[in-house]
């Protein structure tokens, strides 16, 4: 019981220290533990400012460790430390104002400057404890390494022995609520391991004796030297000869890869250059060899790998995955080449290199949104202006056209739609809708294969709950699912059954006779179609509505969430949560 009581205290003083060195990030992982476990307990889609704020916060968190970090750098005085936290608070403000306040939804833009925002913080808070040789970078990097692998490991335990507790007393004792499991590891995964992880990273200060202590003592703990010497290295090393004999059969058969070698590149190099300094560290030989020949044999992989980038880009024009493929790979090569030439107590240039690249990712107009949008504009106006479809600005509709024009012209239009710039097209018709005009704008229907065949699809759509649902007309409704096989209602005294089969909604009385029968396949087709158009996952109350009406009774679905997969196939579960209204004859 004394070394319980001992470990409770423990952690208690090392939340509370920490608390107290990071307030910021404290108070906004406090606030995001309590948004999601309200999120958790909405029975409705999250609303839109909910997502806004976790977002911000989390920025937010981040920048108050390097606010943190920036000022122990400076010799931490109250003066600097406020100046500091003051400019991680404006650094959190000014991403809500300029990314989340004018999107009218969490879009794929900003979830990805959300993202290399993040990265570009946590280089951040590499970079500064090291700055000018203050405190050594590899031992620096290994730190903030063993901190995550133990708060990692402490959470996953702690999630283990709570969730068995709550699985003991709901079988046991009482019935639990199941939403207590979420409730319990968004409590121990957003708030617990994250300032459990911070209250283990010491003060990056060489002035004082704790981080003298710091820099002395052996940082590479006996398991961790053998997990990155004899385990990882070898894999890695592995892994290269199997690129290089890649490269060997391009050579014999002159066939560049296609596509496949861009994200294999791309991880070998993060775990490759993560590994490199992990291994700085390290004397025995694996490890030595390994900071000697790595930079050298990048290198020339990235090479191959920006060779196959660039003859995607010619064929399909740039994406965000393909920009920032590339761009990784121009980073992986400007390190690749520095690490050549220079001792590794020089790797912080690695840190500077990642959140160089990462900010000009995000700077218009070299930004990858707009270069990647300028890039496939330019792709389907050269596809429209060579079938003779464009011309000075003007377009016009044709039928006659190959079916490689129609496939990309709805493939790139597809992409331009979903991240909201259509409306900048000149040539497209004001108030364009993809779903409803495509046709009659550009004289042929929407292909999203080359070959004519749609392919197997799978979607999640929700209900947008937001918008207001029409219900006169009926007398009663009921909550159903694709379980419902058999469910029986009783309204005004008058036993039906429910079931549903195959797609078939079917409404029988007490003695089988069938009141009501349809096949849903043909609304989720559309349901699909309008999913791989718009590109939404939320669709509004009349698409996600389905109605029919026999023999004096009618019936109204609405789907709040449905999963649909490759609709052509009939016996293919449909998975689906609905509210089904019903009206009998008087």
């Amino acid at each position: 019981m004394k070394q319980i009581n001992g470990m409770v205290q423990f952690l208690k003083n090392g939340i509370l220290s920490t608390a107290k060195r990071f307030p910021i990030t404290t108070f906004s992982l406090s606030v995001i533990t309590g948004l999601v476990c309200y999120l958790i307990w909405l029975p409705r889609t999250s609303p839109l400012i909910i997502e806004k704020l976790i977002f911000t916060l989390l920025i937010c968190a981040l920048a108050g460790v390097d606010a943190q970090f920036l000022s122990e750098r400076l010799k931490k005085t109250e003066g600097v430390r406020l100046y500091a936290y003051c400019g991680a608070l404006l650094f959190a403000v000014l991403y809500f104002i300029l990314l989340l306040l004018p999107a009218s939804k969490i879009t794929d833009k900003v979830g990805i400057y959300s993202l290399i925002a993040a990265f570009a913080l946590v280089c951040a808070m590499l970079i500064f404890p090291s700055a000018k040789g203050r405190f050594d970078f590899n031992k620096g990097a290994l730190i903030h390494f063993k901190s995550v692998f133990t708060s990692v490991l402490y959470a996953g335990v702690l999630s283990i022995g709570i969730s068995a507790v709550i699985a003991a007393i709901n079988l046991l004792l009482f019935t639990v609520s199941s939403n207590t499991y979420a409730y319990t590891m968004a409590v121990i995964w957003i708030l617990f391991a994250p300032i459990y992880y911070l209250s283990l990273l010491p003060v990056f200060e060489v002035e004082t004796d704790r981080a003298e202590e710091t820099q002395n003592e052996p940082i590479v703990p006996k398991f961790l030297e053998i997990l990155i010497s004899y385990i990882l290295i070898p894999v890695i090393a592995a892994y290269t000869l199997v690129m290089f004999a890649y490269f060997a059969k391009i050579l014999l058969t002159l066939k560049w890869p296609i596509g496949q070698l861009g994200i294999m590149g791309l991880i070998y190099s993060a775990v490759g250059l993560i590994l490199f300094v992990l291994a700085s560290l390290l004397k025995n030989r694996f490890s030595q060899l390994y900071c000697k020949i790595f930079p050298k044999v990048l290198v020339p992989i990235v090479i191959v790998q920006l060779v196959s980038v660039a003859i995607r880009l010619k064929a399909y024009g740039v994406t965000e995955s393909r920009y920032y493929v590339a761009l990784f790979g121009v980073f992986s090569i400007c390190a690749g080449v520095f690490l050549s030439i220079k001792p590794v107590t020089k790797n912080i240039v690695i840190a500077y290199l990642a959140a160089f690249f990462a900010i000009i990712s995000l700077v218009p107009p070299i930004d990858a949104f707009t270069v990647s949008q300028k890039s496939q504009l330019i792709r389907i106006e050269t596809i429209l202006e060579t079938e003779g479809m464009l011309k000075d600005g003007v377009l016009t509709p044709k039928q006659n056209v190959s079916d490689n024009a129609k496939f990309e012209t709805t493939s790139i239009l597809s992409y331009l739609n979903n991240r909201d710039t259509l409306k900048s097209i000149q040539w497209l018709p004001k108030n364009f809708d993809l779903n409803q005009d495509f046709s009659k704008t550009f004289g042929f229907e929407t292909r999203y294969s080359r070959d004519g065949i749609q392919p197997q699809t799978e979607s999640y759509l929700t209900l947008d709950d937001t918008k207001p649902i029409a219900v006169s007309g009926y007398d009663f409704y009921i909550s159903i699912s694709n379980y419902s096989n058999d469910l029986n209602l009783n309204y005004s005294g008058v036993p039906y059954r429910l079931s549903y089969e195959n797609r078939f909604i079917t409404l029988k009385n007490t003695v089988g006779k069938q009141l009501l029968n349809e096949d849903l396949t043909e609304f989720f087709k559309t349901l699909q179609k309008k999913w791989v158009n718009s590109g939404k996952s939320s669709l509004d109350p009349e698409d996600m509505t389905f109605e029919h009406a026999e023999n004096g009774y009618k019936i109204k679905i609405v789907f709040k969430d449905i999963s649909l997969h490759n609709t052509e196939e009939k016996n293919n579960v449909t998975n689906f949560q609905a509210t089904a209204f019903f009206s009998v004859p008087k």
